[in-house]
């Protein structure tokens, strides 16, 4: 770890590499076992952005529902309907809360979380918590109007991402390599800022400028999305302060998980190798021309040829030989992190739960129904939203198998 001022800069340190996740373990399954079909009796199910989030016991699940209900072709904009429902495994209602439930001034909630003692949900101003008991509101906290968009921490500090270099169409600046996280605490009427890792987001979505032979400084800049992107994944804990990373950019099919406290330093870190999956060379093909089709238009006018086009959006693009060993993570209230893979067995997705802090556990290798949407974990069950075509979406518990033998 090296100090410069009030600034933290982590220097992570190669942690020993463990042998294939599963190799001497087994893999894991689930059974079903809970299913909530329809919030209050609607026909829709539970909407495209609900999020699930379950306490500690594993006995109450909140669930944010929000869908879009209309979009004007002709006005930039849509209709959201929200709720906020806290159910019983068995799916039985505890709490309902609807927009007009709560306090004035209040928006569309973009996160909620399940403690042992109540719910919280937060907007961009501020957050508010509320019991299981009664649904009353036991807690209102209003962030400063400059820490907005940040993630609030339970001692009063924040959470947010440093900055990184604007596109200048002029200059055409090549894309930023890496990205602080930094932690805000209040030091009298002011913030101090310590950056606690610095994460590496080479191959992110990027910028590029089309401008033909001889011709001016072109504004004609359209983005290069990232399809392959290996940029490191994060997670915050508000409750410790900590933030958790995954690198994906080592060995081919090596996983690399750290968290780093509120100090700055490392608390635990681990190296595990998976499965590679070879990245279809149609898949490749695919996105080239996508981002090709993109650019088309400002490179015709411009006088370029297809080819030339073709030349830059290859250049700007990351194509790797191999999948991104890890593609989401999910951070659960079991204490584990669990890690998406390209991997497919039997037609289910493969996932990895690492036990936080704990090196003497070995990495759990999980199968999961391709139809399921990994929300949370608690104890001895998986739980998320169904994501079967054609069928109202569902909250779904999967208890988890051990492998034979176990």
């Amino acid at each position: 770890m090296l100090c410069i001022g009030t600034t933290t800069i982590l220097l992570a340190f190669p942690a020993r590499l463990e042998a294939a996740a599963g190799s001497q373990t087994g893999t894991w399954t689930t059974a079903p076992e809970y299913r909530i079909d329809e919030p209050e009796g609607a026909d829709g199910g539970f909407g495209g952005f609900s999020r699930l989030r379950v306490d500690g016991t594993g006995m109450r699940l909140v669930v944010r529902d929000m869908e879009i209900v209309e979009r004007n072709a002709e006005i930039v904009g849509a209709t959201v309907i929200w709720k906020i429902l806290v159910y019983s495994p068995e799916g039985a209602p505890l709490v309902t809360l609807k927009q007009g439930d709560l306090p004035g001034g209040f928006g569309s909630p973009t996160g909620i979380r399940a403690d042992m003692d109540g719910f919280r949900i937060r907007d961009l101003d501020g957050s508010l918590k509320y019991s299981y008991q009664d649904g009353n509101l036991i807690e209102t906290v209003t962030y400063p109007p400059e820490l907005r968009r940040m993630t609030p921490l339970d001692d009063g500090g924040f959470l947010t991402w440093g900055d990184v270099p604007r596109y200048d169409p002029r200059r055409q600046n090549p894309p930023p390599r890496e990205q602080a996280v930094l932690r805000l605490s209040g030091v009298g009427n002011q913030w101090k800022r310590d950056t606690m890792v610095v994460l590496d987001i080479r191959h992110s979505t990027w910028f590029i400028g089309i401008r033909g032979q001889g011709s001016p400084p072109s504004y004609h800049v359209f983005s290069v999305s990232q399809p392959f992107s290996d940029r490191d994944l994060t997670w915050f804990d508000s409750r410790t302060g900590g933030v958790g990373v995954v690198r994906r950019n080592g060995a081919a099919g090596s996983v690399e998980v750290f968290e780093v406290g509120a100090p700055g330093d490392t608390v635990w870190h681990r190296r595990f190798l998976v499965p590679t999956v070879p990245l279809a060379p149609e898949s490749a093909e695919a996105a080239i021309e996508k981002n090709l089709s993109s650019a088309a238009t400002a490179g015709e006018q411009e006088g370029m040829t297809r080819a030339e086009l073709r030349r830059m959006v290859e250049d700007a693009m990351y194509v790797p030989r191999h999948l991104l060993t890890v593609a989401a993570l999910v951070a659960t209230a079991s204490g584990e992190v669990w890690l998406k893979t390209p991997e497919v067995a039997r037609g289910q997705t493969v996932w990895y739960s690492v036990r936080r802090g704990d090196d003497g556990t070995p990495v759990r290798r999980v199968v999961l129904p391709s139809t399921f949407k990994l929300q949370d974990a608690v104890g001895d069950h998986v739980w998320g939203l169904s994501e079967e075509p054609s069928q109202p979406r569902r909250v779904v518990g999967l208890r988890l198998v051990p492998p034979l033998g176990r």
